[in-house]
């Protein structure tokens, strides 16, 4: 996690970052008998698949085959990635060992519920940067 985290600081100037989570609906034809549990919430038949990355945008972890009803939220609780973040065994580290004394954390999008160790990323366009005051810096 200390390379990862490491990642994140040099390239993005983001501390105490484990990975960034997101989520995918892959298409598929109707599974036979499944009724509607594969049509998602975009108007077709899919999996999810679920993906940790660092921030080289290099795959960690990958998670494929929940049905698509289920929301990239609700995939995620059945990962084996989620159950050992709320075990608390993926060996991260502890406040006192974090830079700042932080939380050590894992990005991701509104699909994604917050707790003190998931967070969302809140994008915000250069229009609406510029009209909260907010200027790049110059070089």
């Amino acid at each position: 996690m200390a390379n990862v985290a490491k990642g994140f600081e040099e390239k993005w100037d983001f501390v105490n970052c484990g990975v960034t989570v997101d989520g995918k609906h892959v298409r598929v034809l109707s599974p036979r008998n499944t009724g509607a549990k594969f049509f998602n919430y975009e108007g077709f038949y899919s999996l999810v698949l679920i993906a940790l990355v660092d921030s080289n945008f290099e795959f960690l972890y990958v998670d494929v085959g929940k049905n698509g009803r289920i929301s990239d939220g609700g995939v995620i609780e059945e990962t084996t990635f989620y159950r050992k973040l709320n075990e608390e065994s993926l060996n991260i580290p502890n406040n006192n060992e974090t830079k700042k004394n932080l939380n050590f954390v894992f990005l991701g999008d509104e699909a994604f519920a917050c707790s003190n160790r998931i967070h969302r990323l809140i994008w915000i366009t250069q229009s609406a940067y510029s009209s909260i005051g907010c200027h790049e810096h110059e070089t």
